[in-house]
């Protein structure tokens, strides 16, 4: 990475430092910081009792196999379902390569009957949120700024800063696949329009309809008031624009000019 892309990456984790330091919440052994979603430390994760009275159904440990954390799912039998996680809460382990798996097992154990999720690590501030704030980006497609401030409402957390700038980076992704998605959308429905507007027209006159709202016509139609108006043509013209905003504006009735050649 350059030097002014380190400076641009350090500016931003500052700035997600900030709504982390906005909250205003103690720190206690778990909390449930979605519902049915908790974000808790080990000794709760190895309180089979505390389980029992959350009515915990699914744990994942960002910890697994790491000193002080004993979960395996032999240690929680046939009652909770059990995903391990080996992370380093250190500036150099990528914890990027397990958000899917991650997020998708959270989702199901939501999904499922009763299911309740316990994320935890050693203290359920590091590694176990950054999983969370994962979920929340991937399945239900929160910015990584809007499901920083939805956690920090209900628990202190605090992900170093080699996972704040992993998040960073996924954001950067989600942000951009979506942008590409929304605009394969329009061109879907504009090719659509222009696909209708040649093979469609069936001419019965000086204008037809061949979308919803949307009429062609030549020149004749363009000038006529009475025409116009007995259609409730509120817009007139021919151009990318105008077809455009006819698809995205439901509100007016519209007649584009035939063309010339």
């Amino acid at each position: 990475m350059s030097g002014s892309n380190q400076l641009q990456d350090l500016v931003l984790i500052k700035e997600l430092e900030l709504i982390l330091d906005s909250c205003t919440v103690e720190l206690t052994p778990v909390d449930e910081v979605w519902p049915n979603l908790y974000i808790g430390n080990v000794a709760v994760a190895q309180s089979r009792k505390k389980l029992h009275n959350l009515g915990i159904t699914h744990v994942l440990n960002a910890a697994h196999s790491k000193q002080g954390s004993i979960g395996d799912q032999s240690f929680y039998g046939n009652t909770t379902v059990y995903l391990g996680i080996p992370a380093e809460d250190s500036d150099h382990f990528d914890l990027s390569q397990y958000f899917k798996l991650a997020s998708d097992f959270i989702h199901k154990a939501l999904k499922s009957k009763d299911g309740k999720v316990l994320v935890h690590c050693i203290m359920g501030v590091s590694r176990s949120a950054t999983l969370v704030l994962a979920f929340f980006m991937l399945r239900q497609r929160l910015s990584l700024r809007d499901a920083l401030r939805r956690v920090v409402q209900k628990r202190a957390i605090y992900p170093n800063r080699n996972f704040l700038s992993l998040l960073l980076k996924l954001d950067e992704q989600l942000t951009l696949k979506r942008s590409m998605s929304q605009g394969s959308t329009v061109r879907s429905s504009l090719c659509l329009l222009q696909e209708s507007l040649l093979s469609d027209r069936r001419p019965t006159g000086h204008v037809n309809q061949v979308w919803p709202n949307i009429y062609i016509g030549n020149e004749v139609a363009a000038c006529d008031k009475d025409t116009l108006h007995s259609l409730g043509i509120t817009h007139v013209g021919l151009d990318e624009d105008a077809i455009n905003k006819a698809i995205e504006d439901t509100t007016g009735i519209y007649v584009l000019r035939e063309p010339t050649w």
